[in-house]
């Protein structure tokens, strides 16, 4: 009688509309300058990338990554809350990065993480360019 592994079972969200449901009150709070939830929407968002990066990893972790930076990005605002409250946005919005083997595609998802990061301002129709599929498809 063989003893089998453990089953891995993921501690963490495993979707990303849960990622959005965790990160969502953290970042309006800290928009408003409540950092109470501080530190939620990172682990949401680590936790979330390392079930998608495995093992075993998932065939289309650059098109999730694509997709999680699209949905983080819609919590950001700009103007004077972002400049008087900043917040974890663009440090998970950067968790994304090693999903991604695509050169352009992570210098694309690390631009998102640094224009938050300096609070300027995303042209609405920039961002919905570059809404998914943000990976050329093979």
């Amino acid at each position: 009688m063989s003893a089998e592994a453990p089953i891995a079972t993921p501690n963490g969200p495993t979707s990303i509309p849960e990622v959005i449901t965790t990160c969502t009150p953290v970042i309006d709070g800290e928009y408003r300058g409540d950092e109470t939830l501080r530190g939620q929407c990172i682990a949401a968002t680590q936790a979330f990338v390392t079930y998608i990066a495995g093992p075993p990893a998932q065939e289309n972790a650059g098109q999730t990554a694509a997709d999680l930076v699209f949905e983080l990005a819609k919590l950001y605002q700009d103007g004077q809350v972002c400049l008087d409250h900043p917040t974890e946005l663009p440090d998970a919005i950067a968790l994304a990065l090693p999903l991604s083997a695509d050169e352009d595609q992570r210098a694309l998802i690390q631009s998102i993480s640094e224009t938050i990061r300096s609070c300027q301002t995303i042209e609405t129709g920039a961002l919905e360019d570059a809404a998914p599929p943000l990976v050329s498809p093979e």
